[in-house]
């Protein structure tokens, strides 16, 4: 539906992705009112936070709108620690989560290597790996019966000299978390595989897009695990999709290692402006998980 389709040309023919059609372009198409309609295929939120039009308003923002934004999105940087409950050394800031996935493949992901995706789920995973130059290692998962969930064995299996497996829990498109202990376990297993091995654990990437929507995170296991990076946005329980931030959440040497792979600036002053003061504002996420639920 999208009149832009993402394609490729590239030696390695990675996967495409294609972004949905805009609410007023499904209209259009199906002569709707664009408030009417509601996006389970983008998952986004209807009504962004009522701090949107205030702060647009006031027209304050982290910077003049004539200025790039502070190099290092202190702020937001702050407001995401402490949210997330870790150190500003824990935190990057990217455009969206997409880009921060990005940011990671760039980072871990070398041309010639591997990176395992539990199937299905999200679609870009492929397309940043094979973006990279590398091939994807497709694991099913276990299946309807078993709630989507990924097959902890397999996974081990395929890991092998994998640099990155991807993970998203909960799973989009399943909607299902993965069950309880099951990421731990597999951290552990891919460890001791490693150390069998003599060699390094594969970097495991956690989507946490939708965390807030099962009031559940793994971040603290990254104090034991230190080849975790969960990824986490503002678009979903937020409803802020529209301004694009995400943040990966890891060890301090993680996000060193993926800090000189992050563009400058890419982040505009007014979404740094907006989402600091969303995230510290616990009663717009709230308000939104109860519109949700409701």
């Amino acid at each position: 539906m999208s009149p832009t389709p993402v394609t490729f040309d590239s030696p390695t023919a990675p996967s495409t992705y294609s972004w949905e059609a805009t609410d007023e372009e499904v209209a259009a198409r199906y002569g709707l009112d664009p408030a009417t309609i509601v996006r389970f295929d983008l998952n986004t939120s209807p009504t962004p936070p009522a701090l949107v039009e205030r702060l647009l308003a006031a027209g304050r923002f982290e910077t003049p709108l004539s200025e790039y934004p502070p190099t290092d999105y202190r702020r937001l940087v702050e407001a995401a620690a402490a949210r997330y409950g870790v150190t500003a050394a824990e935190i990057l800031v990217g455009a969206g989560a997409d880009e921060v996935l990005d940011i990671i493949a760039k980072a871990f992901i070398p041309a010639g290597g591997r990176a395992v995706v539990p199937t299905p789920t999200y679609a870009m995973y492929r397309v940043l790996t094979e973006q990279r130059g590398a091939s994807v290692v497709a694991v099913p998962r276990l299946g309807e019966a078993a709630g989507w969930a990924l097959d902890p064995a397999a996974v081990r299996a395929a890991a092998g000299d994998a640099a990155v497996v991807w993970l998203c829990s909960p799973n989009n498109p399943t909607a299902l978390a993965e069950p309880d202990g099951a990421i731990r376990d597999l951290l552990v297993g891919l460890a001791e595989d490693a150390d069998t091995a003599g060699r390094p654990a594969p970097v495991v990437v956690l989507d946490e897009a939708y965390a807030e929507f099962v009031g559940t995170s793994l971040i603290p296991l990254r104090d034991d695990h230190p080849n975790l990076i969960v990824v986490r946005t503002a678009s979903k329980a937020y409803a802020l999709a529209g301004l694009r931030v995400g943040f990966a959440v890891a060890r301090p040497e993680v996000i060193a290692r993926l800090n000189p792979f992050r563009p400058p600036g890419s982040v505009s002053t007014v979404s740094v402006t907006l989402v600091t003061e969303a995230l510290g504002d616990p009663t717009i996420l709230d308000a939104n998980l109860d519109r949700v639920a409701s």
